[in-house]
């Protein structure tokens, strides 16, 4: 645990630096980095939620959902502050994207002309890149044991 307390802040300061030397701009790596606080607060929430009883504590089907989510008190361990660190990746790289496009948008404003994508609708998110990775972390969360099942 104590080693986490020097890689986490240097994992920033890494993710940070490298924010900055992209954009060569401090007010739009604070805006990319502000995912990265809402991110971290988002997990915290999460995890004060999954200590408490009430949280999905009911059946669907004669299943219940604590159990099928495997909802209990989680303890602040090295694999956790790895998982924060992997939610800090996704959330800059959301943040990047987001920035992307409010530059671009920012850059044909000033041009004269409004920013449609090749539909001639306004861009959506980013979702349905997002869903993948998501879905692998899902399973990860919900798994049981380590590596792959073996089978019968």
């Amino acid at each position: 645990m104590n080693r986490m307390s020097t890689v986490l802040p240097l994992a920033l300061l890494i993710i940070f630096m490298i924010l900055y030397l992209q954009v060569k701009s401090v007010a739009t790596t604070l805006f990319v980095f502000s995912d990265i606080a809402v991110a971290w607060a988002g997990g915290y929430i999460l995890l004060w939620l999954y200590g408490k009883p009430w949280l999905l504590d009911f059946a669907v089907m004669g299943g219940s959902m604590r159990d099928l989510f495997q909802i209990h008190p989680v303890n602040l361990s090295v694999t956790v502050w790895i998982g924060f660190l992997a939610l800090f990746g996704m959330a800059s790289d959301d943040g990047v994207v987001r920035a992307t496009y409010l530059d671009q948008a920012r850059r044909l404003c000033f041009r004269g002309t409004v920013f449609q994508s090749s539909a001639g609708q306004p861009p959506r998110g980013n979702l349905a890149l997002d869903l993948p990775p998501n879905a692998g972390y899902h399973s990860r969360l919900t798994s049981t044991s380590r590596g792959v099942a073996q089978p019968g």
